[in-house]
C-alpha cells in the first residue's frame, strides 16, 4: 500500500525534525498542536512580513497634508503687475588668512626624579649596652607593646646585649 502525504504532511515534516523514539508513541492530540502552534508561528512570520512591507511603501508617497498645492491663479479680467523677483547673488569667494606652519621643537620628556631603592619592610637592630626597650621604642618611633610583641618579648622586657630586635620601617 502506497502512502499518499499532502502538502501539509509536507510542510510539517520539513519544518519539524522527526521524532526521537521516546516521544514517537505521542497522542495524536499532542502531535496536532504541534502541527497547529508550527502553523500558526508561519502565518504570524508571514503576516509580520506583509505589514512592515506594506507600512515601507505607503512611507514613500506624501499625506495629502504635506503635499504642496499649487498658488492660484489671479483671476480673469484684474489688473495683475508683474513683479520682478530678486535674484540670489553669485556665490562670493572670500581668503581667510591662514596660520602659517611652524616646526615646533620636539617636546623633550621630563625624567622622572630618581627614587632610590626600596625601604627595606623591616629594620634589624642589635642590642648595645645601656640599650632598653623604652629607649629602643623612642628613637625607631613605635609602641612599647608592639615592639614587645613582634619580637617575642615578654615582661619585664629584659634584652640580652647582641641580641637582634626586628622593628618596622614606618
Amino acid at each position: 500500500m502506497v502512502k499518499r502525504t499532502t502538502s501539509r504532511d509536507a510542510l510539517r515534516d520539513a519544518l519539524l525534525p522527526e521524532a526521537p523514539p521516546e516521544e514517537a508513541d505521542a497522542p495524536a492530540g499532542e502531535s496536532a498542536l504541534i502541527g497547529l502552534a508550527v502553523t500558526g508561528v508561519v502565518v504570524l512570520a508571514v503576516a509580520f512580513i506583509l505589514l512592515v512591507d506594506s507600512a515601507l511603501r505607503s512611507s514613500a508617497e506624501l499625506p495629502d497634508v504635506l503635499r504642496p498645492t499649487p498658488a492660484a491663479a489671479p483671476p480673469l479680467g484684474s489688473s495683475a503687475t508683474a513683479v520682478p523677483v530678486a535674484r540670489t547673488p553669485a556665490p562670493v569667494e572670500i581668503a581667510l588668512p591662514v596660520p602659517a606652519v611652524t616646526d615646533a621643537p620636539p617636546l623633550t620628556p621630563t625624567p622622572l626624579p630618581a627614587l632610590g631603592p626600596p625601604r627595606p619592610r623591616f629594620i634589624v637592630y642589635t642590642v648595645k649596652s645601656g640599650d632598653t626597650i623604652g629607649l629602643i621604642s623612642q628613637q625607631f618611633g613605635f609602641p612599647v607593646s608592639e615592639l614587645a610583641r613582634i619580637n617575642g618579648i615578654e615582661e619585664p622586657y629584659l634584652l640580652q646585649i647582641g641580641h637582634e630586635l626586628i622593628i618596622p620601617n614606618t
